[in-house]
């Protein structure tokens, strides 16, 4: 008899399993910065930590163009080659060219690094530090195509392994750089690219052992073709979630940068342990699904599931980042927490509107994809102009945050035009409009002068508005996605029956 099951049900237990693995290496990836942030905002000043924040914000301007990335490419013209020879050529084609490019592009960063280190910061004393931190034009991208390469290969625990080797590299470089022999902004740089470089070559060796190194012009040009409007956009995507702190060094000083870069620190966890797992194995099965009958039908289950889970991570880390940061950093820093709920809230809005990018990527229209970017940086250059000059860090937050909100229903509206999987968004804006109040009940309404009995209210709060958005999500996938809801649930039973089957042999 012909099995009746939902290949669906099976798309979700595989796509929740790689995520949960995902997360976890994301979360080692990005952990030394978060371990490391007591000693940062003890050895190094607001204006210091702002310093590495225009820095990376440099390099992120940079990296996607003149880095020439293509790890958006590699999924899509991997999957569309049959033969092993054309997918091998995939990989070390586009390895090839953004080794190559990289090279050149931070060569000449350690050339003009006076010009440039003025430029930036106004002054020549960033010098040797904006030549260091330039070397990451090339680490960073050949580090990042391994890394693609080992998700290709849907390795997601090679992946964990290696983000964990890097995590303790990276925290013993720190605490040798920072603390011991008191580097300052340079130890910082310095502990990045060393722990990149690293990194990078040994995962160039690994791609290379895996795929026999050939170029293959053909499949270079068509997937150059592909990645160029995508690089633009890039630079304006980057420009968008980045360029707040040029601004704030503009109208207001590096120690305004250094709080947001603070507030984005923990922003950002979000994208650390919901979004990038999740998009990590979407990005590479996406185009498969989509060639599927039922994709609609997924794609709206994993936007439901997704924005449930973003929510709850979100208002968990907009209520405690307040008492977070008073414990974890110097009293300098502290006015950061002030920018965190608007932040949060940017970012989640801002990865969420990814399932309708891809409506422009899978009918190769990537140019639109490049033209909404355009329009969010003009929207948030207006923001910028309008709110930084009398709120400062705040109000790069809340200018971030409004131009994220405003792309998001534009891009949904346009996205239906080329491909529409039927996702609503009422049900999301329900969950942030609970969950902001939920926030001002805690934060505000109820905030307590003692840090103990604070925790206790924001504890309490966060709880019961977790239980109940996750109820309704519940009640939602059950209703419209029966057989999702069966398979999710049959995973959790498996995992429980581990968990305690386990315990049970340890006690015996």
């Amino acid at each position: 008899m012909a099995s009746t099951k939902d290949p669906s049900s099976d798309a979700g237990v595989k796509i929740a399993r790689h995520t949960a693995v995902y997360a976890i290496g994301n979360v080692v990836r990005q952990l030394a910065g978060f371990i490391m942030l007591p000693v940062y905002t003890r050895y190094l000043t607001p204006a210091d930590y702002g310093a590495v924040g225009l820095l990376a914000f440099a390099l992120a301007i940079l990296e996607p163009f003149f880095g020439a990335r293509m790890t958006q490419a590699i999924p899509k013209f991997y999957f569309l080659e049959k033969s092993e020879r054309s997918r091998q050529a995939v990989i070390t084609s586009s390895l090839l060219i953004t080794a190559s490019v990289s090279a050149v592009t931070a060569v000449l960063i350690c050339v003009f690094r006076d010009p440039a280190s003025e430029l930036l910061f106004g002054t020549t004393e960033y010098a040797l530090a904006t030549a260091l931190f330039g070397l990451n034009m090339l680490t960073q991208p050949v580090e990042y195509s391994g890394m693609t390469f080992i998700r290709m290969q849907q390795r997601s625990i090679l992946f964990l392994c290696v983000s964990l080797a890097k995590m303790c590299v990276q925290i013993a470089l720190n605490v040798w750089l920072v603390v011991f022999l008191e580097l300052g902004v340079l130890g910082v740089i310095l502990s990045g690219v060393i722990a990149s470089s690293t990194f990078g070559l040994a995962l160039t060796l690994y791609t290379f052992y895996y795929n026999r190194p050939r170029f293959d012009s053909a499949i270079a040009w068509r997937m150059l073709k592909f990645s160029w409007p995508l690089w633009f956009a890039g630079l304006a995507g980057l420009y968008i979630g980045s360029s707040n702190r040029l601004y704030l060094r503009v109208f207001g000083s590096l120690d305004d940068v250094g709080l947001i870069e603070l507030g984005t620190r923990f922003a950002s966890i979000i994208g650390l342990l919901i979004w990038t797992p999740f998009s990590q194995h979407w990005d590479t099965v996406s185009y498969k699904y989509y060639s599927e009958n039922n994709a609609a039908r997924l794609f709206q289950g994993a936007f439901l599931i997704m924005g449930t889970l973003m929510v709850v991570a979100g208002l968990g880390i907009s209520i405690f980042a307040e008492p977070v940061i008073q414990i974890m950093a110097a009293e300098p820093f502290h006015a950061a927490a002030g920018t965190v709920p608007f932040l949060t809230l940017g970012f989640m809005l801002n990865c969420l509107v990814g399932f309708f990018y891809f409506s422009f990527m899978v009918t190769d229209n990537t140019k639109v994809f490049g033209y909404c970017h355009y329009f969010t940086a003009a929207i948030i250059t207006v923001c910028f102009l309008a709110l930084i000059p009398p709120l400062r860090e705040v109000g790069a937050a809340a200018g971030q945050c409004l131009a994220y909100a405003v792309t998001f229903v534009f891009v949904h509206r346009l996205s239906r035009k080329y491909y529409d999987p039927g996702i609503k968004l009422g049900f999301l804006f329900g969950m942030i409009g609970l969950s902001a109040a939920a926030y001002i009940l805690s934060n505000l309404i109820l905030a307590q002068e003692t840090l103990m009995a604070d925790l206790a209210v924001k504890a309490a709060v966060y709880l019961a508005t977790c239980a109940l958005l996750g109820a309704i999500c519940a009640r939602q996938v059950k209703q419209a996605y029966p057989e999702v809801y069966a398979s999710v649930g049959a995973w959790l039973e498996q995992w429980r029956g581990r968990i305690l089957g386990g315990r049970a042999e340890t006690a015996t």
